[in-house]
C-alpha cells in the first residue's frame, strides 16, 4: 500500500509539473524549425564527410602519381590514410545548434508571451504554469537532441565507409554533450529573459546580458589584473576562466585570443553549463510563474527591471574608458598610446559614447521620447558603477601586489609547462605527455621554492616602483608557478632575471622532482605506438625488436642527460639537434598522450644502435649515383628522385638535398629537372667517390654523414614504385669540405 500511495503521489506531482498534450503541441509547433534544421545538418555532414573524403583520396592519389611532393609528418599523414578528425571537424554546424537553433525555438515557441491575447489564453488554460514552462521546455530539447543526435549518427555511420576519413569516438562524446549543454543554457537563458520582458526587442537584449554581460565582468576583470600586475596570469582557473562557460568562452576567445574549440571537447565545461543551465531555469521558473499578462508588449515586467537592463550596454562601453583610467591612475601608462591630452579625448568619447547608447537603448526599447527625459534621472547610476568598478580594481591591484607568500609557508611548487612558461619554449598543449606530467609534479626542494619566491618578490617590487605597461622586460624566461600553501594554491608567472637564469637551472636540475619528468621516459611496454622519424624525412620503418632495443637505450641515455638537454631532446616542433627522433603515444590517466623523444650525440648508446640498425637493415650504397644516372624509361609519367644529407659534426646537425624530377608531356616529350647546377653535379661526384672509399667501421666521437635515397616512378596507369635506403658514413675532412661546398653550408 505505501508503495503504490508512493506511485500516485508521484504520478500528481508530474501531471503537476509536466503534460503530455502541451509537449506533443510544442512539437508540432517546432515541426518545421525542426525537421528543417535537421535536413540541413544531415546534408551538411554528408557534405563535409564526402567532401573530406575525396580530397584526401586526391591527395594521396596526386602522392603516389608523383604530381606533389611532400616530406615529414606530411608525408607519414598521407600515407597513414585514414585521417582521423575530431567530430567538429567533420560536422562544425553543431555550433549552429548552439546559437541559431535553440534561441530561434525559445523565441517561437514562446513568443505568445509577447502577445496580449495569446498570453491570456495560455494563462487560462487549466494548468499550472510550471507544467506549461516544463511541457513546452521539453520539446524544445526533444527537438535539439533528434537534430544534434541523428546527425552526428550519421556521421558516425558515414565514416565507416569511407576509407580516407575516420573519426575520434572521444570527441564525439565530448562534443555531443557540449553541444546539447550549451543549447541548453541557451534556451534557459531565453527563457528567462522572455519571463521578465515582453517584446522580441527586449527578448533577445536582455538573453545576450544575462548570457554575456557576467562573464564579461569577470573576465575584464581578469583581464585588466593581468595587465595591471604582469605576474598574475590570464586565467585564473576555476569558475574564473572563460573557457569554462560553453556558450560565452567560444565568443571571449574571437576577442582576447585562446582555443575558441577548447569548451567543446572538454567535460568540465559542460558540466559547469548544465548548472548555469539549472539556474537560468530555476529562475526563469519563478519569473514566469509570477509574470502578468500585461507584461506581453512591455519591455521590462516593472520600471525597476527596465533601469537595469537600461544601464548594462552602456556599462559594457564603459569597460574601455574604465581601463584607461586604471592605467593611467595605478601603472601611469596610456592605453590608448600617444600623450595624456591623446588617452583624455578617447576616455571622453567613450564616455559620450556610452551616455548615447544609454538613452538610445531605452527610445527603442519604450519607442516613447517621454521615457527617455524621465532616463535622465536615472544617470547618476551609471557614473556609480564607473566609480566602483574602478575602486574595485584598485583594491585588486593593490591586495595582489601584497599577496605574496613566505617561502616557509610554500610546501611545494608545481612549474607547468603551459604557455606562460617560455622554459620548454612552444611546448605546450593539452595532448602532450610532458605538459600533464609538469602539472602533476610537486616539487619540495626548498632552495627551488625560496628562488622561485625571491623571483616573484623581485617582480613585484618593479611592477610597484616602475612606470610603464611592461615592468619586467628585462627579465629572460617566464615560469608559470603554482605555490602549494598547504591549503589551496597560488598561480603565478614568475620571471627569472637574466644574470640568474643559469643558477636557476642548474639549482633545477638537482631536484630529482623536476628532472624526472623529462629524464624518466615511459617503459616500452607502456606505450600505445612508437614511431621513428629520420630527421628532414618521414618516419622510417624498423623491426619491431630494433624498435623497442633502440628505445630502452634512448631511455638510459635520458636518464644521465642534464636538464636542458632533456627539454631540448623533447622538444614538440623543434628537433633540437636530434639525427632520428621517436614520435610516442602513451596512456596517461585515462587519455593518450604524444611525445618527442631525440636521437643526437648527447644519446651515445642510442646513436650508437640506430647506426648499426639502420646500416644493418638498409642500403644506401651507390646512392649518388643513382640519383645522377637517373632517367624517365619509357611507358612511366613521373620519376621523382630525393638525395638527402645530414653530417653530424662537433654534435651540431648540418642538413642538404639535392633534387631530380623527370615528367612526360602529353605531346609525348619530356621534361626533367634538378635543383643543383651543372658544378654541384661535379661536386655529387666527389662525394660519390669519397662514400664509396668510407671504412666500413665508424667511429661516433668523429664526423660522421647520414645519406637517404627516396625514388618514385610513376607509369601511365598512375601506378607507383618507390625505392629508399638509408646509410652512414664515416666522414672525413675531404668530405665534410665537399659537403659544405655543396650546401654552401660553414660547416666548421
Amino acid at each position: 500500500m505505501m508503495c503504490w500511495s508512493i506511485i500516485e503521489d508521484w504520478r500528481i506531482i508530474m501531471k503537476n509539473i509536466f503534460n503530455k498534450k502541451l509537449f506533443s503541441d510544442g512539437m508540432r509547433q517546432l515541426r518545421t524549425i525542426g525537421i528543417m534544421g535537421l535536413i540541413i545538418f544531415c546534408l551538411e555532414t554528408v557534405f563535409v564527410v564526402i567532401g573530406n573524403n575525396m580530397s584526401n583520396a586526391e591527395w594521396i592519389a596526386s602522392y603516389t602519381a608523383g604530381q606533389i611532393t611532400i616530406s615529414g609528418s606530411a608525408a607519414q599523414t598521407a600515407l597513414n590514410m585514414p585521417e582521423v578528425c575530431t567530430l567538429l571537424e567533420l560536422h562544425p554546424i553543431l555550433l549552429a545548434a548552439i546559437y541559431i537553433l535553440a534561441p530561434v525555438m525559445v523565441l517561437y515557441l514562446f513568443g505568445f508571451m509577447n502577445r496580449r491575447n495569446s498570453s491570456d489564453f495560455y494563462h487560462s488554460i487549466p494548468v499550472k504554469r510550471e507544467c506549461i514552462a516544463v511541457s513546452f521546455l521539453a520539446a524544445i530539447v526533444a527537438w535539439l537532441c533528434i537534430i544534434v543526435l541523428v546527425s552526428t549518427a550519421l556521421c558516425c555511420i558515414l565514416t565507416l565507409f569511407t576509407p580516407y576519413v575516420a573519426i575520434n569516438m572521444y570527441s564525439v562524446l565530448t562534443t555531443t554533450l557540449a553541444t546539447l549543454a550549451g543549447s541548453v543554457c541557451m534556451l534557459a537563458a531565453g527563457f528567462l529573459a522572455m519571463s521578465i520582458t515582453g517584446t522580441y526587442f527586449s527578448n533577445i537584449a536582455v538573453s545576450v546580458m544575462l548570457l554575456i554581460f557576467p562573464r564579461g565582468l569577470i573576465t575584464f576583470f581578469t583581464v585588466m589584473m593581468s595587465s595591471l600586475v604582469q605576474v598574475l596570469p590570464l586565467s585564473l582557473g576555476g569558475i574564473l576562466d572563460y573557457n569554462i562557460n560553453i556558450v560565452v568562452g567560444n565568443v571571449i576567445s574571437l576577442f582576447i585570443g585562446g582555443d575558441a574549440l577548447y569548451p567543446m571537447t572538454h567535460l568540465v565545461p559542460s558540466l559547469y553549463t548544465l548548472v548555469l543551465a539549472i539556474v537560468y531555469f530555476v529562475i526563469g521558473m519563478y519569473a514566469f510563474k509570477i509574470r502578468k499578462s500585461e507584461t506581453a508588449t512591455m519591455p521590462a515586467s516593472n520600471r525597476h527591471l527596465q533601469n537595469i537592463y537600461r544601464l548594462i550596454p552602456p556599462m559594457c562601453i564603459c569597460l574601455l574608458p574604465i581601463a584607461a583610467v586604471c592605467q593611467l591612475i595605478l601603472r601611469r601608462h596610456e592605453m590608448f598610446g600617444g600623450t595624456n591630452a591623446m588617452n583624455l579625448f578617447y576616455i571622453v568619447l567613450f564616455y559620450f559614447i556610452a551616455v548615447i547608447a544609454y538613452f538610445l537603448y531605452e527610445l527603442i526599447s519604450t519607442r516613447k521620447i517621454a521615457n527617455v527625459m524621465k532616463s535622465f534621472k536615472s544617470l547618476w547610476t551609471l557614473a556609480a558603477f564607473n566609480v566602483l568598478f574602478v575602486i574595485i580594481i584598485a583594491a585588486g591591484y593593490f591586495y595582489e601586489i601584497h599577496n605574496v607568500p613566505s617561502a616557509d609557508r610554500v610546501k611545494y611548487v608545481i612549474i607547468n609547462t603551459d604557455d606562460y612558461s617560455s622554459l620548454t619554449r612552444s611546448d605546450v598543449g593539452h595532448d602532450y605527455y610532458f605538459t600533464q606530467k609538469a602539472a602533476a609534479t610537486k616539487i619540495y626542494n626548498q632552495e627551488i621554492i625560496s628562488k622561485l619566491v625571491s623571483y616573484l618578490e623581485q617582480n613585484i617590487n618593479d611592477i610597484k616602483t616602475t612606470d610603464g605597461a611592461d615592468s619586467v622586460s628585462a627579465y629572460s624566461t617566464r615560469l608559470s608557478v603554482e605555490f602549494g600553501k598547504g591549503i589551496g594554491t597560488l598561480r603565478r608567472k614568475v620571471y627569472v632575471p637574466l644574470n640568474e637564469y643559469q643558477t636557476f637551472i642548474n639549482t633545477l636540475n638537482k631536484s630529482d622532482d623536476y628532472t624526472s619528468i623529462y629524464k624518466n621516459l615511459p617503459e616500452y611496454n607502456s606505450l600505445a605506438s612508437c614511431e621513428l622519424y629520420m630527421t628532414g624525412h618521414s618516419s622510417w620503418k624498423i623491426s619491431d625488436n630494433d624498435k623497442r632495443d633502440l628505445y630502452e637505450a634512448l631511455c638510459e641515455d635520458f636518464r644521465s642527460l642534464d636538464l636542458p638537454a632533456a627539454i631540448s631532446h623533447t622538444s614538440r616542433y623543434s628537433s633540437g639537434g636530434c639525427i632520428g627522433r621517436f614520435y610516442v603515444e602513451v596512456n596517461y590517466k585515462s587519455s593518450t598522450l604524444n611525445f618527442y623523444a631525440g636521437i643526437s650525440a648527447d644519446t651515445p648508446r642510442a646513436l650508437k644502435l640506430l647506426v648499426e640498425r639502420i646500416n644493418a637493415a638498409s642500403d644506401a650504397s651507390n646512392a649518388v649515383n643513382k640519383l645522377l644516372d637517373a632517367q624517365l624509361p619509357d611507358g612511366y609519367a613521373v620519376r621523382n628522385c630525393t638525395l638527402s644529407f645530414t653530417l653530424l659534426y662537433d654534435g651540431n646537425l648540418y642538413d642538404g638535398s639535392a633534387t631530380r624530377s623527370f615528367y612526360n608531356n602529353l605531346d609525348g616529350s619530356n621534361d626533367s629537372y634538378a635543383d643543383y647546377t651543372e658544378n654541384g653535379a661535379e661536386i655529387l661526384n666527389k662525394i660519390a667517390d669519397r662514400l664509396d672509399s668510407a671504412p666500413s667501421t665508424i667511429d661516433l666521437n668523429r664526423p660522421v654523414l647520414c645519406v637517404t635515397y627516396n625514388s618514385s616512378l610513376t607509369d601511365n596507369n598512375a601506378k607507383r614504385t618507390t625505392e629508399s635506403g638509408c646509410r652512414f658514413y664515416q666522414a672525413d675532412d675531404e668530405l665534410v669540405n665537399l659537403f659544405s661546398t655543396f650546401t654552401k653550408t660553414d660547416v666548421r
